[in-house]
């Protein structure tokens, strides 16, 4: 399964990245701070997304964002995912995206 993940911080490490590792995924990240993202996917392997354009054409399966809400509109509408996409932290606010493929 190909996922791609927006937003490493500490949520995510602590609580997410341990569950996604244990299945057959390969994980695509992307971080606000390229140096966070740059050193999480040189410790675990992972897939290094410099641009978030890149995530409209991995053809992913599902997308995840663990950023804090108030960024998630600036940085989710800047894309085009052609995939299901689950909002981890909590949305204010859903009338700038498609509620069809957003949880």
């Amino acid at each position: 399964m190909k996922i791609g993940i927006i937003g490493v911080g500490k949520r995510f490490l602590n609580v997410y990245h341990d569950v996604l590792t244990k299945f057959n995924t390969e994980l695509f990240v992307w971080n606000r701070t390229n140096s966070k993202s740059k050193q999480y996917c040189d410790s675990y392997n992972q897939n290094l997304i410099s641009n978030l354009k890149e995530f409209e054409n991995l053809e992913l399966d599902l997308c995840l964002c663990f950023i804090p809400s108030q960024k998630s509109y600036d940085v989710l509408s800047e894309i085009n995912l052609k995939c299901a996409l689950l909002i981890e932290t909590p949305v204010e606010d859903q009338r700038w995206c498609n509620k069809d493929n957003v949880g």
